[in-house]
């Protein structure tokens, strides 16, 4: 199984929930894998994509997203434009509903895992231990994605569940837009 199809396989999965989404989204030295907006939440989901199940690379794979929620936080005004680049149908207005009229976003970060990956619920447990703002995406074999993972027959979706975090807007282009206009 190759990440490509699992890329594909969740962007279509969050397209038919209503979000937009955008692949392989650059911020600096660094790419999403997927970015979505969920218009029904008013929140950005920024997903890493891993087809492994070896704890080392899970382990990268949760830290990863850590450093890109850093990344954010430092460069959101670049997020927001690098963002808009990738995804189609997002307009002025949807913009102003993403970041509340210019002053903050919210996201949530996700790491994308193979149904086999999802089976080491102590390793996940230990990971969500460190990263308790990441959340899981199940993708099984046959291409659905699912937001939960399963624990004794039936779905655990508190373990799967990410944090949200409200990330501010910088003001630099709200100043200079002023100074412009005056």
């Amino acid at each position: 199984m190759a990440e490509k199809h699992m890329e594909a396989a969740i962007a279509k999965s969050l397209g038919k929930r209503g979000m937009v989404v955008g692949r392989q989204v650059p911020l600096g030295n660094f790419r999403s894998d997927i970015v979505a907006y969920d218009k029904a939440n008013r929140v950005f989901k920024i997903i890493e994509c891993k087809t492994g199940s070896h704890e080392a690379t899970l382990g990268k794979t949760f830290g990863q997203l850590s450093v890109y929620s850093d990344r954010i936080a430092s460069r959101a005004d670049e997020f927001v434009d690098s963002s808009s680049r990738r995804m189609e149908r997002v307009y002025f207005g949807r913009w102003m509903e993403a970041t509340n009229c210019g002053r903050w976003i919210r996201i949530e970060l996700y790491v994308a895992l193979s149904d086999a990956a999802c089976k080491d619920l102590d390793c996940l447990r230990r990971l969500k231990r460190q990263n308790p703002d990441v959340g899981i995406i199940r993708y099984k074999k046959d291409g659905t994605c699912r937001y939960y993972v399963r624990e004794g027959g039936k779905p655990n979706h508190e373990l799967a569940r990410p944090t949200q975090k409200q990330i501010m807007l910088t003001e630099h282009w709200l100043i200079k837009s002023s100074r412009e206009a005056s």
